[in-house]
């Protein structure tokens, strides 16, 4: 079963997408005003089954918002979703109630029941005596009332219904559990765990079940982090990060927020902005938790307090190579014996650079003479098909061999952040916007990268930005890259669940912020020297292979939850209350 990521985004809206609690509220009357018109049409007002039928349908309604006070959960059990549940509970007993033409008695309760039981369940986990005090706060007083004005004098047979209206839902969400269990044998992962993690981090914002569960499965690897300082007069000014990882899967989940939590970190301890591009790698290569994060920041700081004297230069390539192919453009710069190559796409995006291209690049630098070189995806376009990556190697090799013959000059640098006002769910991570300003001091060549934490962009936004910032301040070249931070995805505002740069008219303050930022760097820049150098972090957890299965395991839930468990756990409590209510 082949899945992407864009269909999880659909399995995301089926599943999470509520109305607001005004709308749920007016829902919530469809099945009472069907609940009174069918026992018009059906003459059921004068009979004990209209007074029974909405004694049940109360109780129905009501007894979800019992549900927070007994799981000590009001974030995750909020009032919308509480609604939503008992829109759902109601519906479910009036379906019922009008199969049996009213005949169900407290037996009526159980696809209810079920429906809570099994929303508790998959969310938070339950116990058997929380499940029966669940259910005995619908039960116990609906079975008292309808038994004390109806009067009914078969009292065994009454309990026996009883135990029934208990027993049924406990054993329909245990069938439904089993669907879980045969899929999690087929996957071979534990798709309760895994998706009650899920939604502890999507309905909470904490990701650490989740995370827990990823890093018992995940791969265990070596990543290689690439790291640039800069000085000017000893001073240092800046630092930029390239990682052999990926900043993903979505949201504060692994290593999402990999950029924003490396510029606040940077700026913490080494009191000078630092930015993370986005190099060469994919999904494959997202870290499996936060503790994995910490691990990398905690080895990179180390390696970014000592000082490698012998890897600092003061001279580097700043006349640009600029290499197009049919998809892609590769801009080449150096700084001291380091190649950078910043790959954009022209008409259509890139979903992700594959990290074999990193390694390929590495290989033909050492041939061209360069120490390393960093192969930076710019991932500033919008997502396209049919993008051929052998493309690529070809205009690697050509970068490479042109950037080797240019001739080195010093180097005038200077970078400068700031954050900007707009939200995650708006599509602008927590590490802003950002400029990188290097001037040949020969050469006078004047090359601007700005770097917004976002993930794609609009390509007429990009042109734009471009053009805005090279007539307004007469540069050579801009480029715009982002970091395709996946802070930013997994919110349901978007019909792809994130926004790119420039889709919101919000984002028009990027035009502001990137000259502010620009303009301060152009005057503080200075000659600098600068530190390029190398760290592997060795025992890291990444997804590695995991990730097909990762994408099967959701089609592969929502195949046991949706089209098999819950149809047939309803199907199996309708049959009982057929059979049973007819004998009523």
């Amino acid at each position: 079963m082949n899945v992407s990521s864009i269909d999880i985004e659909r399995y995301f809206r089926r599943l999470f997408v509520l109305p607001s609690v005004y709308r749920l509220v007016l829902l919530i009357m469809i099945p009472i005003a069907t609940y009174f018109i069918s026992c018009f049409m059906l003459s059921f007002y004068h009979t004990k089954y209209f007074i029974e039928g909405l004694i049940l349908l109360i109780f129905t309604i009501l007894s979800p918002y019992l549900i927070p006070l007994l799981w000590h959960d009001k974030k995750t059990y909020n009032p919308v979703r509480i609604s939503m549940i008992a829109f759902l509970s109601a519906t479910l007993f009036v379906i019922t109630f009008l199969i049996t033409m009213g005949k169900t008695r407290i037996l009526g309760l159980s696809p209810s029941l079920y429906l809570q039981l099994l929303v508790v369940q998959l969310i938070s986990g339950s116990s058997l005596v929380k499940n029966i005090i669940l259910e005995g706060l619908s039960i116990i007083p609906s079975f008292w009332l309808t038994l004390h004005i109806n009067a009914y004098n078969k009292l065994t047979y009454e309990f026996l219904l009883l135990l029934l209206t208990f027993s049924l839902p406990i054993l329909a969400v245990n069938i439904t559990l089993s669907y879980l269990r045969h899929y999690s044998s087929i996957i071979k992962m534990d798709l309760l765990a895994l998706g009650r993690g899920f939604a502890r981090m999507w309905l909470e914002g904490d990701s650490s079940h989740l995370e827990k569960e990823l890093f018992k499965i995940c791969e265990t690897a070596e990543v290689q982090v690439h790291y640039i300082k800069f000085y000017n007069k000893g001073k240092l000014t800046g630092i930029i990060v390239v990682p052999e990882f990926h900043y993903g899967p979505f949201r504060n989940l692994g290593s999402s927020q990999f950029p924003a939590v490396l510029s606040y970190e940077i700026k913490e301890h080494f009191k000078c902005d630092g930015i993370a591009l986005h190099g060469a790698s994919s999904h494959e290569r997202n870290l499996a938790s936060s503790a994995d994060v910490k691990k990398v920041l905690s080895s990179l700081f180390k390696a970014l307090r000592r000082s490698n004297r012998i890897l600092v230069r003061n001279e580097g390539i700043i006349d640009p190579v600029k290499i197009r192919g049919h998809d892609f453009e590769i801009i080449g710069i150096a700084l001291g014996k380091i190649a950078i190559l910043v790959v954009s796409a022209l008409d259509k995006g890139i979903e992700d650079i594959p990290s074999e291209y990193w390694e390929l690049a590495k290989k033909l630098g050492v041939h061209y003479g360069f120490e390393d070189v960093i192969l930076v995806d710019a991932h500033n376009g919008l997502l396209s098909e049919n993008i051929d990556f052998a493309e690529l190697s070809d205009l690697i090799s050509k970068s490479l061999r042109e950037l080797s013959l240019k001739k080195r000059e010093p180097v005038k640098f200077s970078m400068v952040t700031k954050r900007v006002p707009i939200k995650e769910e708006l599509g602008i991570g927590r590490a802003g916007l950002s400029v990188i300003y290097l001037e040949g001091l020969r050469s006078k060549r004047k090359l601007v990268f700005v770097v917004v934490d976002g993930n794609n962009v609009v390509p007429e936004f990009r042109c734009r930005l471009k053009r805005f910032l090279m007539e307004r301040f007469n540069v050579d070249l801009v480029e715009l890259l982002t970091t395709d931070t996946h802070s930013v995805s997994g919110f349901l505002s978007s019909s792809r669940g994130y926004f790119a740069i420039g889709e919101l008219p919000e984002h028009n303050i990027l035009y502001e912020i990137a000259a502010q930022c620009l303009d301060q760097a152009i005057k503080s820049c200075s000659v600098s020297s600068f530190e390029c150098n190398v760290i592997t972090i060795k025992s890291v957890k990444i997804y590695g292979g995991l990730l097909s299965k990762m994408y099967a395991a959701v089609a592969y839930g929502y195949e046991a939850l949706v089209k098999r468990g819950i149809p047939i756990s309803l199907i199996f409590l309708t049959c009982i209350i057929l059979l049973l209510s007819s004998t009523l």
